[in-house]
C-alpha cells in the first residue's frame, strides 16, 4: 500500500469511521461521544505510525504493525474499554482504509 496524502478533510473521515461503527452491534452499547473519542484516538494513533514509519515519504505501511501501535495507545489511553479495543481497533482499520481508497488516496501495488 502506497499513502501518497493524508485526506483533505479529515472531519469527513473521522464522520465516515464513527457511521460505520455506529452501525455495527458490537459498539450498540458505547454512547456516542465515547464511540467518537475512540475514532479520533485511532485517527490520531494512526497518523503517529504513519509519521514514524515515513509512509508518507515511501515508506510501507504495514498493517501488522500499525495495528499493534493503534491498540497499545488506546490500550494506555482507555484502560476500561480494554476487551472491546481489538476489535474496535481492527473494525476501525477497515473502515478508514475503504475511505481512503474511495478518496483516491491509497492505492494497491
Amino acid at each position: 500500500m502506497t499513502d501518497s496524502s493524508l485526506p483533505m478533510d479529515p472531519f469527513e473521515a473521522e464522520m465516515n469511521v464513527y457511521e460505520k461503527l455506529r452501525k455495527q452491534e458490537e459498539y450498540a452499547s458505547v454512547n456516542d461521544g465515547a464511540l467518537l473519542a475512540l475514532v479520533r484516538a485511532c485517527l490520531k494513533a494512526d497518523a503517529s505510525y504513519i509519521d514514524a514509519a515515513n509512509v508518507i515519504e515511501g515508506g510501507v505501511y504495514d498493517d501488522e504493525a500499525a495495528y499493534s501501535m493503534i491498540l497499545k495507545t488506546l490500550q494506555k489511553e482507555h484502560p476500561e474499554r480494554k476487551a472491546l479495543l481489538p476489535g474496535l481497533v481492527d473494525d476501525y482499520m477497515e473502515h478508514y482504509e475503504a475511505f481512503l481508497e474511495a478518496q483516491g488516496v491509497i492505492d494497491w501495488e
